[in-house]
């Protein structure tokens, strides 16, 4: 984690879950940045939805949420789940929801899923 910039350190939050950490390093009305690493399957994808569901929420009209996925090696249905329902969410209130960049295991998934169109894949 120490690779990452962190813009509002007083708004940070990290857990960490049994396979998995996630991390808010930006946290403003325009932009809400999470970094998932690990696994996010049936046990941690609750977490995700969270984090998530707290981004969606505090972000304004014409934001972006921006998902950093490239530490995640394992993206499991219930993983794919939550990115899905959220960017229903995210459509119905105007946000992008990005998720950039990805790992070589979530880019597959999405392929084989054929659900890489649900996401903006480019952070402006």
């Amino acid at each position: 984690m120490d690779d990452l910039r962190h813009p509002d350190l007083t708004r940070r939050r990290t857990i960490v879950v049994p396979g998995a950490w996630f991390d808010v390093v930006e946290h403003e009305p325009s932009r809400y940045h999470v970094v998932a690493a690990g696994e996010i399957d049936i046990a941690t994808a609750p977490t995700l939805r969270g984090f998530l569901r707290t981004g969606l929420r505090e972000v304004s009209e014409g934001a972006e949420v921006v998902v950093d996925l490239a530490r995640v090696h394992l993206l499991a249905a219930a993983g794919l789940h939550v990115l899905l329902a959220a960017a229903a969410i995210a459509r119905s209130r105007h946000v992008a929801l990005r998720l950039h960049p990805l790992s070589p295991a979530v880019s597959t998934i999405l392929d084989l899923t054929d659900t890489r169109d649900e996401f903006d894949l480019e952070v402006r």
